[in-house]
């Protein structure tokens, strides 16, 4: 665990900075320094993208890893066997049908599943995604945005969650502003083509107001929803956004797919510190 000090501040933020800790992942014994030192380009890129502030704080943009970091991605992504159903982790009720694959990277370099040179590159990449000064610098840009939309507790603690998931035809989800437990989402786009770029994630905007003190686990009926933008599905692009009451994003029936929808998604998440 590290305490947060950001490189960036806010003038005066020092104090409440000070109200939380990162949880960060073990760092491999073989850290990758070409590749933390791709992952920083890619923190450059995100944060000098322009944050869209309605109808929720997010931002999206391209090229977003080195070309080395997304081939390797792309060469390393785990074969299908590797996945397990969403529904089988708990994460979403049994009861759906959602055809979506996932793995996480702790369970993925964790198990026996991977060839040594696999293992190496995964650790290495969560590693430094989420690292104190990644997760440090995506909390500071956005930290204007968050304290807008979120009550937070006096004393917590920061920790982040990286899966990659892979959809099939007929995966849709509705307008959901994601668990209270999250901060901030970041969505990974690496498909192997662009042929799909309509099957990226949607923002929305309810038809008629809906109450909400903060984000909730409700999903909701697209028929209920505005879209107002959707994501182009196209390799190494990204979208995020902070998450808050009304941070409401889904992804519309996915009727045909040219290409794998695959993503690498990064959860920024919060907990409250034990007594």
């Amino acid at each position: 665990m590290t305490k947060f000090s950001p490189a960036f501040h806010a003038e005066n933020s020092t104090e409440r900075y000070e109200r939380f800790s990162i949880i960060t992942p073990s760092v491999s014994t073989h850290n990758d320094q070409n590749l933390n030192a791709g992952v920083r380009k890619t923190l450059y890129r995100i944060r000098n993208e322009a944050i869209r502030t309605y109808p929720f704080a997010h931002f999206h943009g391209k090229s977003v890893f080195d070309d080395s970091v997304i081939s390797l991605i792309q060469r390393f992504w785990p074969s299908d066997e590797k996945f397990s159903s969403i529904t089988s982790t708990g994460r979403v009720h049994a009861d759906r049908r959602v055809d979506r694959v996932m793995i996480s990277i702790d369970a993925l370099t964790e198990s026996a599943l991977l060839s040594p040179v696999e293992s190496m590159f995964w650790s290495n990449f969560s590693a430094a995604v989420r690292s104190r000064e990644f997760i440090g610098s995506i909390l500071d840009w956005l930290w204007p945005e968050i304290i807008k939309v979120r009550v937070l507790p006096e004393s917590f603690l920061i920790y982040s969650d990286l899966i990659l998931t892979e959809d099939s035809v007929g995966y849709e989800i509705g307008p959901h502003t994601d668990a209270p437990s999250r901060l901030v989402t970041l969505l990974f786009y690496v498909p192997e083509s662009g042929e799909s770029p309509e099957a990226g994630t949607s923002i929305y905007v309810p038809r008629s107001v809906i109450s909400a003190r903060g984000p909730s686990a409700i999903h909701w009926k697209h028929e209920d929803f505005y879209e107002l933008f959707r994501a182009p599905f196209l390799p190494n692009s990204f979208l995020g956004f902070v998450v808050g009451p009304h941070s409401y994003h889904g992804v519309e029936p996915v009727e045909r797919l040219r290409t794998s929808r695959r993503q690498v998604q990064l959860s920024i998440r919060l907990k409250q510190k034990s007594v």
